[in-house]
């Protein structure tokens, strides 16, 4: 299975059989951003706009963090922190 940040997103966008413009329109992420992310352009992109993607495709948010390039510290500390259940949304 390959880490790359890039074909995470796009491989889970393709399987649900949803365009870049509807990503952007149920996540809230800018289509933009997630255009450089799937191009590999956008390799870290923040967290917020992380679980907005792990949310809609579906993907354990702490696979999308590492694939971004975040530390084993930071990925810690965001879940020790409370930060997921702060910034998770409602279902």
């Amino acid at each position: 299975m390959n880490n790359n940040l890039a074909v995470i997103v796009r491989t889970a966008r393709e399987k649900i059989k949803i365009s870049q413009r509807e990503l952007s329109r149920r996540s809230g992420v800018d289509n933009n951003t997630i255009s450089k992310i799937e191009k590999g352009i956008r390799k870290k992109p923040g967290v917020i706009s992380l679980i907005k993607l792990s949310d809609v495709l579906d993907i354990d948010i702490s696979k999308l963090l590492k694939a971004s390039g975040y530390s084993k510290n930071e990925i810690q500390v965001f879940f020790m922190g409370g930060a997921y259940v702060v910034f998770q949304k409602e279902k």
